[in-house]
């Protein structure tokens, strides 16, 4: 035991000894080498070296010069002798030796070396010349010696090392935390990681007194942590084996020998049946490589009750015997975590398992200790296996992470999302299981099985406990008969003293009522501790004084508020309701209670309405007895479903509630049913309450489903027989796909195009569909949309897949209703020709169609297929790529208003081939809908990028007059090849041109647009010469910059402005250019990223020559709107109708020095006095300016605009990379009390708003967690406002700038 002892103290203070050595020692020897030349005896031996000897022993400096070091500490330590002796004699002259040596300083300790002759070897290799000369190669050598070898040398009165005070501390701090990590009481001793933290601020103040960096302490410090897990892998396999056989043995075999299916669904969609060998599966998954890196832990979900404690404790129990008689003994350790640790960070949890180390390995934790065991379950954590059964409602809950070993955490429910990454499902008993639960538990197995086949709660036995307790019944009874009989075995005295019960009941009731959390034992201080204690059980810290507790079993809980409620229901029912949404089970167990009894079902019928009114969200009638309960907001929406059939089930289907159901469901406008949610058994289900609504006004019906549209299909059907609700109801059918399925989805589709016609169309009552938004198939259904239950059609908004199903859609004859029709066509079947004359796609007349295709090779042949072409007014083009054989020509669409055309992205660069196949299909959102992005064989022949522009301009052909023309991911188009593009569309006359995503530069920018506005040029028929042409800015003529002040005209009134926008029929007026780039370089430096601190600031300023020529050239062309953004560069230049302009520009040199004399640079000051006081709303991003820079900023645009004659509005927002010092960071500041000054002498006319904001990353982060950020504003309504605190106003309030 002492050996064993020995060695895990060695192994805690390894860290610290390890810090010492590689971290301490080697800063240690570089002080005695830098140093050794300016010691005192070095200096004291220079001076003497030509006086003569003082002592017959003493050596001249020469030959101290040629000594090894050794022979040098010698000679130093006889010295050390000598004056000891010295003074010896002279305290005991003076008497004070006695005294001192009571005391412990009877001789100074740093006369002389300790453990000199243990370290001759290694003083040997080195020479006091090398000392002398400061040898890299002496600090290498000595670095190997002992921590307090190096403090005793460097102390040493006879040396006399020459140090600064700071230095001394220093050095003085790590000899003191070396002595009591050594020599220091073992109660009194820091921990480890405590003295380890002592340590690194130690060697940091060393190393800042010496004027050396400190950052690589830290770093340090975790690789002397990583070292000792390396160097004692014996020692933890040791401590992890003890763990392992101590923890595993506590875990018993569960009562029951039948589980639940569970099925397993991975990351990547793959899954499968793992109930037989579920332990197997667990096991592999704790093995896994991948699990371990990607951090997915296994989510174990299902509904209350379903048995995944029981799953969890089987589970448990057949991995820790596998675990103890595996012959590797280090194959799987299994922890179940205290729910504490839900809440815990990082840290947090890992000092809470050291603690439940006390109830799991209480002979391993007096062993080892804590720490030592948190150490060795983090190192080994891969074969650990983590049981978090918490029943979480959302894995977000979880805040200790799981970033170590493997985690199974059990989450209470059904996630709305089909099923995330790494779930296991526990699906409910299934008969079978059950009866063969059922068989286990009991001996008579035909006599059980005929019961359970008699009673009609098969549904709810679904948990082990239940099922345990019906096999020992006598006789078929209730469900709730059933939990009573549960309670009683549970709680046997509670049978002569009912009352303790309901004491127990109302306890959860009071509760459940006020929404509160945990139960605390005084809670039930007037209750039988053999009653309550049965039931619950105690969660948090097991040592707690005041333990928290709770329900075992939720129904349970649910059942005993419910015999609480029966004894009182008067009153319970008033309470209950300002709660009811917690109260649903036990309103079902009251209410079913109720239904045995016809008298107690008519007493209670009002309780139960006004129960179902304020979950169904409906208003309760006021009468003289009406109960007073605040009114819920009401939602039209109805969604309870499954709640209202399980009622429904519960009562037996009782007359009197099948009609109170049906009565509150027709006071519903809305009946919303998510498929997703809804299971096949509910659907069968509705026809016994809606069969018996009468409706009284009219009612929406919403589908709401996924991709699987079976059970919106049953839906259909259901409803569809119905009646009685086909006057006044109106379908709404939504389908979302929005993630990648095969395409035997397709006939899932068809099967609902199928029964949405199936009814027979000469019955005078249908049930009619008024909105379909999702995929539509219907290539097998003639004359689909002529069908009675379509005709009341209003909004189509559909994704296709063939064309006669596209045909069907566009034509959309004889809906006089329809509003709208939206299509998207993916073409994904390779079978299908579209050559092929058969059938014409005919555009209807009467209503505006939208529609969209996603490129592929053969569209050019579809669109010839259109009838009508010109009836079509919005067209879009998705994903297009340019092949050999590229064609587009929409000449024929001369109605069309909106063209627009979506390249795939991607850069300049060669794209590789991409292989595809017609199946499966993949969908994929579309600007909130869908889009196929199956690729056909003739992609993989698409051209280079380089040459998209001119293939593009010869194989486009564009309807003249286009109102809106737009490009988009047009990263082809730069400044090489833009030319073609803009001479191409301005032959085309299009108004509006949007070329978004391009790799342009400002440069680029200005020759698009100067060739838009320009004459046509001419081509040959060769376009090559031409498209290698570089562009380059042509210098302006001089009288561009002298005419631009009076291009700017003054600023007109509100209603002037607006008649310049558009004309009597809404039509955009003016011509406008819209352009995007993610060109990544600088417009000022031209790098990429940005390096505008290191560029030469003069030619940094000569740069904004292009944004002052852009400008320039836009006001010269009146009837023009422009627009060029780079996100990137954070550059923005807008001008529209109304000739207003908005720049955005990035300016990292820009500083009040700078600011102050902008005349040194050309185009500095002709941005300023040209460009931005011609500008209604500025922002200058990144600059360098203070407060008073930002003043002066204001002032020199203001006296611009006045000096203009033009004093136009405008806003100025300043963003600095300098924080403001304190002084500026006050509500008192200058720059406030220069807005402050501004508004009141009613100039801030012109200065409307302002904004000084500071994007400093050390104090102004985006990052909650620090200081916010800097923000000063004035509004246009003269506020002032500091980081959100209003500290100034003004009335009355100024009209805003338009």
């Amino acid at each position: 035991m002492a050996g064993r002892e020995a060695a895990i103290a060695v192994y805690n203070q390894t860290p610290l000894f390890l810090f010492l050595q590689d971290v301490i020692c080697p800063e240690l020897a570089c002080i005695v080498v830098d140093e050794f030349r300016n010691t005192g005896f070095i200096v004291n031996e220079k001076k003497g070296e030509h006086s003569k000897p003082t002592h017959p022993n003493q050596q001249s400096y020469s030959s101290i010069w040629l000594k090894n070091l050794f022979e040098f500490l010698k000679m130093v330590e006889k010295k050390g002798k000598r004056e000891e002796d010295r003074l010896r004699k002279q305290m005991r002259r003076n008497q004070q030796a006695q005294d001192e040596d009571e005391e412990g300083r009877g001789t100074p300790r740093v006369l002389h070396i300790k453990n000199l002759n243990s370290n001759e070897a290694i003083l040997q290799e080195v020479t006091v010349q090398q000392l002398m000369d400061g040898d890299d190669q002496a600090v290498m050598i000595l670095q190997t010696l002992d921590v307090s070898f190096l403090l005793h040398l460097l102390g040493n009165e006879i040396i006399q090392f020459r140090l600064s005070e700071a230095v001394l501390e220093a050095l003085t701090e790590i000899k003191k935390q070396r002595n009591e990590m050594i020599h220091g009481n073992q109660s009194s001793k820091p921990s480890v990681e405590e003295a380890l933290q002592k340590l690194c601020t130690s060697i940091s103040d060393l190393l800042a007194s010496r004027g050396k960096s400190f950052n690589f302490v830290e770093e340090k410090k975790e690789q002397c942590r990583s070292h000792t897990e390396v160097r004692y892998p014996q020692l933890h396999r040791k401590v992890f084996q003890r763990l392992q056989t101590e923890v595993n043995s506590i875990y018993e075999d569960p009562p029951f020998s039948v589980y639940p299916q569970v099925k397993y669904f991975g990351r990547n969609g793959e899954n499968e049946n793992v109930k037989d060998n579920l332990q197997n599966f667990v096991g592999r998954q704790c093995k896994s490589k991948a699990q371990q890196e990607n951090q997915h832990p296994l989510v174990l979900h299902g509904s209350s009750g379903v048995g995944k404690t029981a799953l969890v404790t089987q589970l448990t129990a057949d991995l820790t015997k596998e675990a103890n008689s595996a012959k590797d003994h280090q194959d799987l350790l299994v922890l179940h975590l205290n729910p504490l640790c839900r809440k815990m960070k990082q840290d947090e949890f890992w000092k809470q398992v050291g603690k439940d180390m006390e109830r799991m390995a209480p002979k391993s934790l007096e062993e080892y200790g804590a720490e030592n065991l948190v150490r060795v379950l983090k190192i080994y954590s891969e074969h650990i296996l983590f049981v978090a059964d918490w029943n979480v409602h959302q894995l977000k809950e979880i805040q200790c992470g799981v970033t170590l070993g493997t985690w199974l955490i059990t989450h209470c429910g059904t996630p709305e999302s089909p099923h995330p990454p790494n779930t296991l499902a526990v699906l409910s008993l299934t008969q079978p299981q059950v009866e063969e639960m059922l068989k286990s538990l009991s001996g008579s197995s035909e006599e059980i099985i005929s019961k359970y086949q008699e009673c009609s709660y098969k549904g709810m036995l679904t948990s082990p406990d239940i099922i345990n307790v019906f096999s020992k019944v006598d006789r078929c009874m209730h469900f709730c008969q059933l939990l009573d009989k549960y309670v009683k075995s549970k709680a046997p005295s509670a049978i002569n003293n009912p009352e303790e019960l309901l004491k127990l009941g109302k306890v959860a009731f009071d509760m459940v009522r006020v929404n509160g959390g945990k139960y605390y034992s005084e809670n039930f201080n007037e209750i039988q501790a053999d009653v309550w204690k049965p039931f619950l059980v105690q969660e948090g810290e097991w040592n707690k004084a005041k333990a928290q507790f709770a329900f075992k079993y939720r129904v349970v809980e649910d059942f005993l508020m419910a015999k609480y409620v029966l004894q009182n229901p008067d009153a319970t029912c008033r309470m209950w309701l300002k709660q009811y949404p917690l109260f649903k089970r036990v309103f079902r167990f009251v209410s079913s209670i109720w239904c045995e009894n016809p008298d107690s079902i008519q007493q209670n019928l009002l309780h139960m309405k006004d129960y179902l009114s304020q979950l169904m969200d409906i208003s309760p009638e006021h009468g003289p007895d009406a109960m007073e309960v605040d009114e819920p907001k009401l939602k039209n929406n109805f969604t309870k479903w499954t709640f209202l059939m399980t009622l429904a089930e519960d009562c037996q289907y009782q007359s009197d509630v099948i009609r109170l159901l049906a009565e509150l469901l027709a006071r519903k406008t809305t009946w919303h049913f998510k498929c997703r949610l809804l299971k096949e058994e509910v659907v069968k289900k509705l026809r016994f309450v809606l069969r018996e609504v009468v409706l009284t006004q009219k009612l929406t019906v919403k589908l709401e489903s996924g991709w699987n549209t079976d059970i919106i299909t049953r839906l259909w059907r259901e409803l569809s027989t119905l009646t009685n609700i086909h006057a006044q109801a109106s379908v709404q059918i939504s389908i979302n796909l929005t993630e990648s399925h095969p395409s035997f989805y397709i006939d899932k589709l068809r099967n609902l195009a199928r029964a949405l016609t199936l009814s027979d169309s000469s019955r005078d009552s249908h049930l009619k569909v008024i909105k379909y938004v999702g995929p539509l198939s219907c290539s097998k259904i003639s004359r689909f949309l002529h069908h009675p239950s379509m005709q009341k059609l209003k909004e189509l908004d559909v994704c296709v897949f063939d064309q006669p199903t596209l045909a069907e859609v566009l034509a959309c004859k004889g809906l006089d209703d329809l509003l709208y029709v939206d299509v998207k066509f993916a073409f994904w079947r390779s079978n299908e020709n579209t050559h092929s004359e058969e059938s014409r796609l005919e555009i209807s007349q009467s209503v505006p169609v939208y529609l969209t295709f996603k490129y592929f090779p053969g569209l050019q042949d579809l669109l010839r297929k259109i009838c009508f072409p010109q009836r079509l007014s919005y067209l879009s083009i998705r994903r297009i790529f340019i092949h050999k054989n590229f064609k587009l020509d929409f000449s024929a669409f001369t109605g069309l208003s909106c063209l627009f055309l979506q390249f795939i992205p991607g850069s300049m660069e060669p794209i590789p081939n991409i292989q595809s196949s017609p199946q499966p299909i993949e969908f994929m959102d579309v600007e909130g809908r869908w889009e196929n992005q199956n690729s056909d064989d003739d992609q993989a022949k698409q051209m280079p990028r380089r040459d998209w522009a001119k293939i593009l301009t010869q194989n486009l052909e564009v309807p003249k007059g286009l109102q809106r023309l737009m490009l988009r991911n047009a990263m082809f188009c730069d400044d090489t090849n833009h030319f073609l593009l803009s001479q191409y569309f301005k032959k085309s006359k299009v108004k509006r041109f949007l070329m978004l995503d391009t790799d342009l530069t400002v440069a680029g920018a200005n020759n698009l647009f100067r060739d838009l506005t320009s004459p046509p040029r001419t081509y040959d028929d060769d376009l090559s010469p031409n498209f290698k042409r570089k562009c380059t800015i042509s210098s302006p003529p001089n009288s561009l910059l002298r005419t631009l002040p009076k291009l700017k005209q003054p600023r007109k009134s509100a209603e002037e402005r607006e008649k310049l926008k558009v004309d009597e029929n809404g039509r955009v007026l003016k011509n406008e250019l819209i352009v995007s780039s993610k060109h990544a370089k600088c417009f000022l430096c031209q790098c990429s990223p940005c390096s505008c601190c290191n560029f030469n600031i003069k030619d940094y300023w000569n740069r904004l020559k292009e944004t002052v020529l852009q400008v320039n050239m836009i006001y010269q062309v009146p009837e023009w709107r422009f627009n060029f953004s780079n996100d990137s560069c954070k550059l923005t230049v807008n001008v529209n109708a109304c000739k207003d302009l908005r720049i955005q520009c990035r300016l990292t040199r820009l500083d009040d020095d700078t600011l102050a004399n902008p005349s040194e640079y050309e185009w500095l000051n002709k941005f300023f006095n040209e460009t931005l006081v011609n500008a209604q709303f500025i922002t200058l991003i990144d600059t360098q300016l203070t407060h008073q820079g930002a003043i002066t900023l204001a002032k020199k645009v203001w006296k611009g605009k006045e000096t203009k004659g033009t004093p136009d509005p405008f806003s100025l927002t300043v963003c600095s990379l300098r924080h403001p010092s304190r002084r500026e960071d006050d509500k008192y500041s200058n720059l406030v009390t220069f807005l402050k000054h501004d508004i009141e002498k009613g100039n801030d006319h012109t200065l409307v708003q302002f904004q000084f904001k500071c994007c400093c990353h050390d104090c102004c982060s985006n990052d909650k967690r620090k200081r916010s950020e800097y923000h000063l504003r004035k509004t246009y309504h003269g506020d002032i406002r500091l980081n959100n605190e209003f500290i100034y106003s003004i009335s009355p309030r100024k009209p805003r700038l338009r």
